[in-house]
């Protein structure tokens, strides 16, 4: 006879946020308010439902997260340095924001010699470890709008 696996909820869960989780990943850049959800395979942006938000809140994950600084050069051309930060353990979407901050505080100090020329940062956040390409999260910070504000002397000019 054999023996029954007794019902595990945390395991069902998983199960539950990993498929409802597939290709998704959260986009936030200054300026903008609230962190918005997209495809990173379809980099278009998609509306979440009830059981997304929840399987982002009740379901730990080892998040990847791209920090990203973004700068426009005096002769126009725009350019991002983005760094890689896996979460130091496994966490929910809302513990992650912690950890994340300090990284891209560190992470934005290290351009202090061409500051004038930061026009903007963002992060990228993925609930599994997949890789994005530069080219990828390139198009997923512009279509949240990564070069909308002038960098400092766009604004000295400006004045």
């Amino acid at each position: 006879m054999a023996i029954r696996k007794r019902y595990n909820p945390h395991k069902v869960n998983k199960r539950i946020a990993d498929v409802a989780l597939t290709d998704l990943c959260v986009v936030w850049c200054n300026g903008n308010k609230d962190v918005v959800a997209f495809n990173y395979k379809t980099t278009k942006e998609i509306l979440i439902g009830e059981s997304t938000v929840m399987a982002m809140d009740r379901v730990r994950f080892n998040w990847l997260t791209y920090c990203a600084v973004f700068f426009r050069e005096k002769n126009g051309k725009e350019k991002i340095k983005i760094a890689e930060v896996p979460a130091p353990y496994e966490c929910f979407h809302h513990q992650l924001l912690d950890s994340l901050n300090e990284a891209h505080l560190n992470f934005v100090n290290e351009f202090d010699s061409i500051r004038d020329l930061i026009c903007g940062v963002g992060w990228v956040a993925i609930p599994k470890d997949e890789f994005l390409s530069e080219e990828t999260l390139d198009q997923l910070f512009r279509a949240r709008g990564a070069f909308s504000y002038l960098a400092p002397w766009q604004e000295k000019e400006k004045a």
